[in-house]
């Protein structure tokens, strides 16, 4: 849900916290890492070159969108 309001919102793909937050570990990791018995199943990556990017893009669509109802605010 958070992924439509942010992109509705005017966030590009590329830029949308499902895509990281549950990508699970960096590829470079040369060992397994189990999965947590309880929360999220995936432990996400958030790649350092897209962190910028995405927080300045988060921070213009803030009014925009409503936390408590997830719903936008405006169309």
């Amino acid at each position: 849900m958070l992924d439509r309001e942010l992109g509705t919102a005017g966030v590009e793909p590329g830029l949308l916290p499902t895509l990281y937050i549950f990508s699970g570990p960096p590829s470079e990791i040369p060992f397994h890492i189990p999965r947590p018995p309880e929360g999220s199943p995936e432990i996400g990556v958030w790649p350092m070159q897209k962190a910028g990017p995405a927080i300045r893009a988060y921070r213009e669509t803030l009014d925009r969108i409503n936390p408590t109802s997830g719903t936008s605010c405006r169309s």
